[in-house]
C-alpha cells in the first residue's frame, strides 16, 4: 500500500496517520495508528485489505 500510495511519506507512521486522516475524511472509516499490528487489524476488519493464503 505504501509503495503505491500518491502522497510521500517520511516513515511507516507518517504513512498510517496520512492514510487514516483520508480514510476517515472521504469514507468515515476510522482506523487505530497505535502500532502496525492494530492498523493492520483495522484494514482487515473494515474489508480494506484481505489476507489470501
Amino acid at each position: 500500500m505504501r509503495k503505491h500510495d500518491p502522497e510521500r511519506s517520511k516513515d511507516l507512521s507518517d504513512f498510517m496517520e496520512g492514510y487514516r486522516k483520508r480514510k476517515y475524511l472521504f469514507e468515515k472509516i476510522d482506523l487505530r495508528t497505535d502500532s502496525p499490528a492494530i492498523f493492520v487489524s483495522d484494514l482487515i476488519s473494515n474489508r480494506i485489505i484481505s489476507i489470501v493464503r
